[in-house]
């Protein structure tokens, strides 16, 4: 995407406004002020700096442009959350030249699943059957519209059709798994007979289907095939129509069916979404973790809905995020819950919820032996996707268990835990620091401090990775070149840049800094040279080493 169309987007909307539809903003000097939308917080540490068209929070570190926060807040990939400001801009973006995110296979196959989404819609109103069913699970006409319901006339061929006079290649319709082609090559509808529930991403575009036969008949539920636009480990029913909700309540509920979902919904508890009768994926776990920190499972009383919320709690915690797990009577769903004991009812079973980390260990309990529940606590722990976590999780598994934490250690592989940041690269010296935010604030300074081999000093990995960006891009081009640590600190740094008051007093001291470690350097490396000559018995070298090494002190006391 041409960075000049970006910029015109950023340039034509006012960052503000668009914030201030989702967080109560107050002026603060020439900044704005408000409650963060991405963490709780008591103080707000949240700011907005229309000047330079940026955002961040000082609590949790979100940042970012306009754009970035527009995506953050509506769970919308870059692209997506691209278009719909561009809309709101005025701004024709030719997605023709967008190939990088659109392919042109992509292309049709969302053409295709929006004109089937048309043609099972319409196919609903003519189907006194299939609304008798719907009215029958007490689910409302606004519901219907919401989800965008429809129904598959149990015909073998009649969205094929419907398809081909559309101008669409019946190689595409198979490829977008709407319609199969079998052994003997017959092409025919893959749903027939069936209420369809429409599956859209997270812009709100149809990837793909669930269909739930009337009456009789297997599989009760079936999905579109998987393509390049539908994957079931990927996407989640009803995360379109949730997804400002789950942001402004920063937590999401997490069940299993359609009707779950939709009931769900219908009784006000609008951050809900479910799983596309698959099991939890690494790939969901991070999608939702964008949109909010907490989440709450709620899953089939049976034992297979116990199993699948115990495995699904256990990925949650090793991503680091909060997860809560609601316990419904054995022969309940969500569905038939709420429609026997309503909103009342839910509510005092989502007050007794089991916090996950308990949760697990009860489980666990109730069916392991010591040995296996000691292999689980050290598979957990090695699970962990930040071995920071580890210190965060022993305490309560020590107390669940009656094992102490020494035990626990010992009990888990160092070798086996993931790799995170190692503490040296969380954690900036006070020298990589002031380094790189002065480079920020001030690049015209850039090649002054590459002079003073600046770049040479820092530490720890990430400083230098910063470093080398900052000298390859322009400010205007960096932002979309740093990953999303580097983008906090290059933004934070932007807005700290107004506190250092005395600029000559700041450049002099940062000077003086990396003049110290250019001698310092200096005399180490001619330590070496010295060693090397005393080790060889040369004393023509010592006695030039000796006399370099205390020029260098001479110049290092005076200057």
């Amino acid at each position: 995407m041409n960075r000049e169309v970006i910029q015109e987007i950023k340039d034509r909307l006012d960052v503000i406004s668009i914030v201030e539809r989702y967080v109560p903003l107050q002026r603060v000097g020439s900044r704005f002020r408000g409650p963060c939308p991405f963490h709780q917080e008591t103080k707000p540490s949240f700011y907005v700096d229309p000047n330079l068209g940026l955002y961040h929070c000082f609590g949790c570190n979100a940042s970012g442009d306009i754009i970035d926060f527009y995506c953050k807040i509506n769970g919308l990939e870059f692209y997506d959350g691209l278009v719909e400001l561009a809309k709101e801009a005025g701004i024709s973006l030719d997605l023709k030249k967008s190939k990088s995110f659109v392919p042109s296979k992509r292309k049709v196959l969302y053409e295709i699943n929006s004109v089937c989404l048309d043609f099972f819609r319409k196919s609903l109103k003519k189907s006194p059957n299939a609304i008798a069913y719907l009215k029958q699970r007490n689910i409302s006409q606004d519901l219907i519209d919401e989800f965008k319901i429809g129904y598959a006339p149990d015909l073998w061929e009649c969205l094929k059709n419907y398809l081909i006079k559309k101008g669409y290649p019946l190689s595409s319709c198979v490829e977008a798994g709407v319609v199969v082609k079998n052994e003997k090559n017959r092409i025919y509808d893959r749903f027939r007979g069936r209420i369809i529930f429409p599956i859209l991403d997270i812009s709100g575009r149809c990837i793909g289907f669930g269909g739930r036969i009337i009456g009789d008949g297997e599989p009760k539920y079936l999905n579109t095939s998987e393509n390049e636009v539908f994957k079931k480990g990927e996407n989640l029913y009803g995360l379109y129509q949730a997804r400002r909700e789950i942001s402004l309540k920063k937590s999401v509920i997490l069940t299993e069916g359609y009707i779950d979902v939709i009931r769900l919904h219908q009784h006000g508890y609008k951050n809900s979404c479910g799983v596309l009768g698959t099991a939890l994926t690494n790939s969901h776990v991070k999608r939702l973790s964008r949109l909010c920190p907490k989440v709450i499972l709620i899953f089939d009383g049976d034992e297979a809905g116990q199993k699948a919320a115990f495995k699904s709690a256990q990925l949650f915690l090793a991503h680091g995020i909060k997860v809560e797990v609601v316990e419904l009577p054995e022969d309940e769903d969500v569905d038939t819950y709420l429609q026997k004991y309503g909103n009342k009812g839910l509510d005092k079973l989502l007050e007794r919820a089991n916090e996950g980390l308990a949760f697990c260990a009860k489980m666990i309990k109730l069916i392991n032996s010591p040995r296996e529940v000691i292999d689980w606590c050290r598979e957990f722990i090695n699970s962990l996707e930040d071995p920071a976590l580890k210190g965060f999780y022993l305490p309560t598994l020590s107390r669940e268990f009656g094992i102490s934490e020494v035990e626990l250690t010992r009990s888990t592989k160092k070798g086996d835990l993931k790799q995170g940041i190692l503490p040296q690269d969380k954690i900036l010296s006070i020298g990589d620091r002031e380094v790189l935010r002065f480079a920020i604030c001030f690049p015209e300074y850039l090649e002054e401090l590459r002079a003073l081999d600046a770049g040479d000093y820092l530490k720890s990995n990430f400083s230098k990775s910063l470093w080398e960006k900052l000298n390859n891009y322009s400010p205007e081009e960096i932002l979309y070149n740093l990953d999303d640590k580097e983008r906090s600190f290059y933004i934070e740094s932007l807005f700290l840049k107004q506190r250092k008051d005395d600029f000559e007093k700041f450049w002099s001291d940062l000077k003086g800094f990396l003049k110290k470690r250019q001698k310092e350097k200096k005399l180490s490396e001619l330590r070496t040279e010295l060693m090397r000559a005393q080790m060889e018995h040369n004393n023509e070298k010592i006695n030039y080493y000796l006399s370099q090494i205390n020029e260098v002190l001479k110049y290092k006391d005076n200057g």
